[in-house]
């Protein structure tokens, strides 16, 4: 009985753990036109252009077919290299929004981990293959889903979508992407990852150093004349 006892709270104890996982906000997605697409927030933790040779920097910020801290789980077992370009990007901007990863009839997978856990996390998303009706599913660690169409219009540039969370305790995240509607072809164009955690203003710094040293000052004239 003791044992069913420990076993049963042990079960609860992990299912409150997991529901706790931090989880992600997804923002409305924005239609791709320019370079300044690419977020430029906090500091870049990776960023990830699917089978681009060549990956270029965009707006300041770096692409790599390979990131280290990146893991692919599921679905990449397609690629395409002739995806739309943007309205009014950089040849830059085209050449990492040219390349692409798929799957047909299943969902793509992906994790990525070294993050510092309490910290704020921004992630960015594009997919841009020009179908208006197919529209993608995204869902990673237990967050609002986000809802990602593929094209504005037929033969368009397509979206990209912005989400936000704070890093738990593994330093790991898990993102997946389902499409819903017209067809069974989840894509990414490119990918990436931003510490986004406030830092302190230098005078903030300054003012607390300030306290510290006045506390501690104080403790050794206390202990003096005890």
């Amino acid at each position: 009985m003791k044992r069913t006892l420990i076993c049963a709270s042990i079960v609860s104890v992990l299912a409150a753990v997991a529901s706790a996982q931090p989880a992600i906000t997804w923002q409305s997605p924005l239609a791709i036109s320019t370079d300044t697409d690419v977020s430029t927030l906090g500091t870049q933790l990776f960023g990830w252009a699917p089978f681009n040779g060549s990956p270029q920097n965009v707006n300041g910020v770096s692409f790599s077919s390979s990131p280290p801290n990146f893991s692919p789980s599921a679905g990449f077992d397609q690629s395409y290299n002739a995806y739309p370009p943007s309205p009014s990007g950089t040849s830059a901007y085209n050449s990492d929004l040219a390349f692409g990863t798929y799957t047909v009839n299943g969902t793509i997978a992906f994790s990525w981990n070294t993050m510092t856990s309490g910290h704020t996390y921004q992630i960015q998303l594009w997919d841009s293959t020009g179908n208006a009706d197919r529209i993608d599913q995204l869902s990673g660690n237990g967050g609002t889903d986000g809802v990602l169409a593929e094209g504005v219009t037929p033969g368009s540039s397509g979206y990209y979508i912005i989400g936000t969370f704070v890093a738990d305790g593994t330093g790991s995240e898990t993102l997946t992407e389902t499409e819903i509607a017209g067809g069974s072809y989840p894509n990414i164009n490119l990918l990436q990852v931003r510490d986004i955690t406030p830092v302190p203003e230098p005078s903030t710094l300054a003012f607390l150093a300030m306290g510290t040293g006045a506390l501690l000052l104080g403790f050794r004239r206390k202990n003096r004349t005890v």
